[in-house]
């Protein structure tokens, strides 16, 4: 009988070093994720920064800002009543 139980409580000790082994990692692989995702997020305030997007938009596409306040409106075309 207390051999039983010995083997049962040496049993039960290597579950929990076991799973505390599995929770400090799945620890590190959450805040590698979480750091990850900041450095997401920065680069993707940087990417939508205006001066950014105007930069991209005369350097690599050519265009150019229009000084004039010359808007046109367009409705919006509805595709259901042709």
């Amino acid at each position: 009988m207390a051999l039983l139980l010995t083997l049962s409580y040496v049993r039960l000790r290597t579950n929990v070093f076991r799973l505390s082994y599995d929770i400090n990692s799945n620890m590190r692989i959450e805040n590698d994720f979480l750091e990850k995702n900041r450095k997401l997020k920065v680069e993707v305030a940087s990417l939508r920064a205006p001066s950014r997007i105007e930069r991209v938009a005369s350097q690599k596409l050519s265009l150019k800002l229009d000084g004039s306040s010359k808007s046109i409106l367009l409705k919006d075309y509805d595709t259901k009543n042709k």
